[in-house]
């Protein structure tokens, strides 16, 4: 099938699934309550779809669709759900369309306004710099007059930052010049750190 008819039915999906995971419907599938008959892998299944759907993708509203489900998905306090996802909406936030950045900034707010959990708990006042920050960026201004109020998001939200270059497969050769053009062609070891190497960020 072509990338666009692909499209066709991926951004209904998309947004159906952002609709669903708003208005509750798979709150039983919290992966962090197994006891209470959670523990699906659904939620992280979604997750992975999405993020490799949005790898390499130039459709503007597919990558803002793709963004409000990830953004649903910080409902799910399980790290294993919640870091990657926030790990890619901060990528996002520095995307080369502006349009992609704005919609990853307000969706990111709404989901820290709404679980209040998503910013560790701290002597500090990082809530409300997250908050702060979110509210009163321009996302849709340039990269380079945004990314140091981006970078700054990371230690608030207690997320690690992925740098993108390199990957897990070691060239054959030990020429350093050609060690380090393998790196960079190297396809990565994930579908986030392909994803931040692909934005060039």
């Amino acid at each position: 099938a072509s990338s666009a008819a692909q499209d066709r039915v991926m951004i209904p999906a998309f947004k159906t699934a952002h609709l669903l995971l708003s208005n509750g419907c798979f709150d039983a599938l919290d992966p962090s309550r197994p006891e209470e008959g959670g523990g699906s892998p659904l939620p992280i299944a979604l997750l992975l779809l999405v993020q490799a759907e949005l790898r390499g993708c130039k459709d503007v509203v597919k990558l803002e669709s793709g963004a409000s489900v990830i953004a649903a998905l910080l409902q799910y306090d399980a790290p294993s759900v919640r870091e990657p996802c926030l790990q890619t909406l901060l990528a996002l936030l520095c995307h080369r369309f502006p349009k992609v950045r704005r919609r990853a900034g307000e969706e990111l707010y709404m989901q820290v306004l709404t679980h209040p959990g998503i910013v560790p708990e701290t002597e500090g006042e990082s809530g409300e710099e997250v908050v702060t920050l979110l509210s009163e960026t321009d996302w849709s201004d340039e990269v380079p007059n945004i990314r140091a109020t981006r970078d700054r998001l990371y230690p608030l939200l207690g997320v690690a930052r992925k740098e993108p270059e390199g990957g897990p497969v070691a060239p054959r050769t030990t020429d350093p010049a050609r060690t380090e053009q393998r790196n960079r062609d190297s396809p990565g070891d994930g579908t986030y750190r392909d994803l931040v190497k692909e934005m060039h960020y």
